[in-house]
């Protein structure tokens, strides 16, 4: 039996967005095993399977597709779920369309179609570990925030006293 070895690295949930059916099949098909993936056919979609508190650990979305595109529909994710990571996976290697995708969507990685099973792998599995990281950041801030903070505080109060 063949292992993945980065299947112990994969904690979370993957949201492909693309308004092509066969390309999301594809996608599904390719990383059958290897990861849990949700797929919706189309940015509205998309967002219906983000509401309340479904989370996913990364949203991959294609770029061109009807009523707005990866950008926007990134753009809306980083707003509502800022600690998802998203990537682009798109047919339009321009630089407009990379410039729109970083400064619109903040994307963590920018892909082209056609993409090797290979190269999907390792964008995924580096986008998990981008996720503990922010994970770590967030706990670590968290604990550093005082608990309290004392009802003389300031001072000042008791230091005239003296």
């Amino acid at each position: 039996m063949l292992t993945d070895p980065g299947a112990q690295n994969r904690d979370g949930r993957i949201l492909f967005v693309d308004d092509d059916q066969r390309i999301l099949d594809g996608i599904r098909r390719r990383l059958r095993g290897s990861f849990d993936i949700e797929t919706a056919v189309g940015p509205e979609r998309g967002l219906e399977a983000m509401a309340g508190d479904e989370q996913f650990a990364i949203v991959v979305a294609d770029m061109n597709m009807p009523g707005m595109t990866g950008a926007q529909f990134l753009s809306i994710v980083r707003d509502r779920h800022p600690k998802s990571v998203r990537m682009m996976l798109t047919g339009n290697a321009d630089v407009d369309t990379a410039t729109a995708a970083v400064n619109d969507g903040n994307v963590f990685r920018y892909m082209t179609k056609p993409v090797t099973s290979e190269e999907l792998r390792r964008s995924l599995d580096a986008g998990f570990e981008h996720r503990r990281v922010i994970d770590a950041m967030s706990s670590l801030a968290t604990k550093s925030r005082p608990k309290c903070v004392p009802s003389s505080w300031p001072p000042s109060a008791s230091i005239h006293a003296l």
